[in-house]
């Protein structure tokens, strides 16, 4: 999977760092997803898919969340997969992840972790969406919580479960 480059609406300059090395490092979550997806061959045609990411406000999360999902609120991560239908791209579309930044930064710090580390957990976490996967059932929670829970080691971040 490849990360489009991050279209940054609310977080504030220099609050990311440099936009280049927040898409490397975004980047490297999803290669660890990749490589522990690449283990199981149905979802493994979904590799070579780019995921376009916006970091984006409260009122643009309530807006979205409300429209899309009847949520009159915020949320830290929503997942548009894409309908594109096939056509003859180098990298097609997985889909689309917007992440209400102010939402991470405040998760992050009631969860005492690094937001940063928040954030990857996060882009996993969405992206676990865009290819299918669910949490509305304990057996499908678990299963998104393994591989995301095992991505994450992959980074050296700690299990975002357990804190």
């Amino acid at each position: 999977m490849q990360i489009a480059e991050p279209l940054v609406g609310s977080a504030p300059a220099g609050a990311l760092g440099d936009p280049s090395d927040l898409s490397d490092s975004l980047q490297q979550s999803l290669d660890c997803l990749s490589q522990v997806l690449a283990k199981e061959a149905e979802r493994a045609k979904a590799l070579q898919r780019e995921v376009c990411l916006r970091l984006i406000d409260e009122d643009e999360s309530a807006q979205l969340n409300k429209q899309y999902r009847g949520y009159d609120r915020p949320t830290n991560v929503l997942s548009f997969p894409s309908d594109v239908p096939a056509l003859p791209l180098d990298i097609p579309p997985l889909g689309d992840l917007a992440i209400c930044w102010p939402l991470v930064i405040s998760e992050a710090a009631a969860q005492h972790k690094a937001t940063l580390d928040h954030l990857h957990h996060l882009v996993i976490h969405g992206t676990l969406h865009l290819l299918g996967m669910d949490h509305e059932e304990t057996a499908q929670a678990q299963e998104m919580e393994a591989l995301e829970v095992a991505v994450l080691e992959l980074l050296g971040m700690t299990n975002p479960y357990e804190l």
